[in-house]
Order: C-alpha cells, then sequence, then structure tokens
C-alpha cells in the first residue's frame, strides 16, 4: 500500500473531489469475489467521527454537494490511500452552506419553471390560473433571491434574466 496522504484541497481549504474513472479504469479494479460490484456515496470530508460532535461541520459535511457516488473498488482504493480531510475554517464552511442552499433554491424554482412552461405548452394542466399562479410565485421567489442576495440587479433585469435561464435550460 502507499504512504498515506493528505486529501487534496482548494485554495480556501475545500476538498477536490476525485476524478470519475472510465469505464477501462472501472473495469481494472478488481472488487473482492465475495462482494458484489457495488456504487456507495463517497463524503469528501472523513473520517465520520471528526465531524459529528460538530453540528456545524456535521451539517457541512453531510451537505449533497460535499460527497460523490463512486464504484466501491475505487472508494475503498481512496480511503486506502489517503487519511482524510479535515474541515475548513468555520467562515468558509459557513460560506459554503449559503452558496450551496441558494444554488439548490434557485435550481428547483429554475426547473420548475421550465415544467410549468411545457405543461402550458403542451396543453397538459387543469387549472390554468392556479399554474399561472405556481408560475409566478416562483419567478418572485427568483427574482428575490436573486435581487435581495445580490443587491446590483433590480427586479426588471431579473425577470429577463429568469426567463433566458428558462429558456436555456429548455434548449
Amino acid at each position: 500500500m502507499l504512504s498515506q496522504t493528505h486529501w487534496p484541497r482548494t485554495e480556501l481549504g475545500l476538498a477536490i473531489p476525485p476524478e470519475e474513472l472510465s469505464t477501462e479504469e472501472v473495469d481494472k479494479i478488481k472488487a473482492p469475489e465475495s462482494r458484489r460490484f457495488l456504487v456507495s456515496r463517497h463524503h469528501l470530508y472523513w473520517p465520520r467521527e471528526d465531524y459529528l460532535p460538530d453540528p456545524l461541520k456535521k451539517k457541512f459535511r453531510d451537505h449533497k454537494f460535499n460527497s460523490v457516488w463512486l464504484p466501491d473498488p475505487q472508494h475503498i482504493d481512496i480511503h486506502g490511500h489517503f487519511v482524510g480531510a479535515s474541515a475548513p475554517p468555520v467562515d468558509i464552511m459557513l460560506a459554503f452552506l449559503d452558496e450551496a442552499n441558494l444554488l439548490l433554491s434557485l435550481g428547483v424554482s429554475v426547473q420548475a419553471i421550465e415544467m410549468i412552461d411545457e405543461a402550458l405548452y403542451e396543453d397538459q394542466v387543469l387549472q390554468i390560473h392556479k399554474t399561472e399562479e405556481n408560475r409566478e410565485r416562483h419567478l418572485r421567489l427568483l427574482g428575490n433571491t436573486v435581487a435581495t442576495r445580490f443587491e446590483i440587479v433590480p427586479s426588471a433585469t431579473v425577470q429577463v434574466l429568469v426567463s433566458r435561464a428558462v429558456e436555456l435550460l429548455a434548449a
């Protein structure tokens, strides 16, 4: 076994996820005969015991952006070659969680608008008025989030940007 090293990080102290293996590389990894070839969730920050006592560290570690699904043999190999990744500074974890949750909320709203537009376009909506109200609610959420978050984007511009984002997603 190679000597263990620390997990690679960015200049801010955030762990760098492993690159995805090509099919040929995955085929080269031999799973033990007694174990089926499965995938498992690899947390970029480990060992788990270092994160459990502190609620912020646990929340940071468990965020969906801080884990990747890997073939078991690759997952085992990573843990065999690396000693883990300690948590970045508190301000970095807080900023990460704040930005990650913003991205998730924006993504959900943009996807919802896209689905509503598609349903309206394909005439699959029974209660058009309620559906349009729901679409407007998502547009307001996006507009309020972007405009208040960055405080430099006028709401009229947000409306244009959101419409363009929906168009790009639909393309």
